[in-house]
């Protein structure tokens, strides 16, 4: 999506590394004059998922063809009065991902639920969350299955927000929800949770599938671990690789920090031609990890493999890195 100040252009961008090539299709624009994208997700066909609003569109890239569908116009189990007060109701979709058996999975300001809506079906179904949890605001899959996600608004304390980490498990139907400030977040193949909030308070988090597996037997809340890199972060931009690296944007600094867990060593490296130094997003393949894009800026991806200094054709460049041996509070 580019921004033209009132309105916006919207397209879907795909950019083939090996090829050096930029592709772009026109997708649907109804009413998008006012609309930014709130999520993306590819799924295991190649579809891509892009939502706005109240809009989840199903767009094929070997045609660039799409379908559109409406969620439902009001959530069935909303935020309380006393949390909503004076804040608008309903905003619509603030984050899409896809889970292991296709079902495309939606967070929804101001709804205490997940939505699911099936392919196969075209149908919506609606999860309820706890009462002390919140209306989820970015949403993650785990290898079992099990939908993560972090909170906007919280339901049992009026006038907070990003405070909870939640685990949804869709066979039974029950959540865990753990208090931890987080704005982004990102789940490991082995089941490891990653989250980002830029107080030093917290920076770059972990929660083990082994400490979560813990504290269930011993019927204990799950503790994270806290400010695992020694450097403030950008906390929109968390992911991980197929490798089991954390990609980090350093904070305030054209920088992104990658994390092994395994050996606790963090490599940095510089990115070209920052204009605000704030990233939007950041996003990870298994051969080329390093996606991202930059507020106001438009597309760009880092062509690395390994995290060396070795690649191809890039949209941007990186230039420096710096190594820290170890990392703060990290077991593995």
């Amino acid at each position: 999506t580019q921004d033209h100040g009132i309105t916006f252009t919207n397209r879907v961008y795909y950019y083939d590394i090996e090829r050096a090539q930029l592709r772009s299709w026109p997708i649907y624009s109804g009413d998008w004059s006012s609309q930014l994208h709130a999520g993306l997700a590819v799924d295991q066909k190649g579809d891509v998922w892009i939502s706005w609003n109240h809009h989840l569109v199903d767009f094929r890239p070997a045609d660039g063809s799409y379908v559109r569908y409406e969620i439902p116009a009001r959530a069935t189990y909303p935020l309380p009065a006393a949390v909503i007060r004076d804040l608008p109701a309903d905003l619509g979709i603030t984050d899409v991902a896809v889970g292991k058996n296709g079902t495309i999975w939606i967070a929804r300001y101001g709804a205490l639920s997940l939505t699911s809506f099936s392919p196969t079906n075209r149908t919506f179904s609606e999860h309820a969350l706890p009462p002390n949890a919140g209306d989820p605001a970015k949403i993650a899959i785990g290898p079992d299955g099990h939908v993560f996600f972090i909170t906007n608004l919280s339901a049992d304390h009026p006038g907070y927000g990003a405070e909870k980490v939640g685990e949804f498990d869709p066979r039974s139907g029950s959540t865990v929800v753990t208090e931890h400030g987080a704005l982004s977040l990102a789940v490991t193949a082995r089941g490891d949770v990653y989250t980002g909030l830029s107080l030093r308070a917290f920076g770059l988090g972990r929660l083990s599938a082994s400490e979560r597996a813990n504290a269930h037997a011993q019927s204990r809340a799950p503790k994270f671990q806290e400010q695992l890199v020694p450097f403030d972060i950008d906390d929109r931009a968390v992911a991980v690789d197929g490798n089991g690296r954390v990609w980090v944007a350093v904070g305030g600094r054209p920088e992104i920090a990658v994390l092994s867990p395994a050996s606790g060593r963090i490599q940095v490296c510089q990115y070209a031609a920052p204009r605000y130094h704030v990233l939007a997003g950041l996003g990870c393949a298994a051969r080329h990890p390093a996606y991202y894009t930059e507020a106001g800026c438009g597309l760009a991806v880092a062509h690395r493999r390994d995290g060396n200094r070795q690649g191809g054709t890039s949209l941007v460049r990186t230039r420096g890195i710096k190594q820290y041996r170890g990392s703060r509070g990290l077991s593995v």
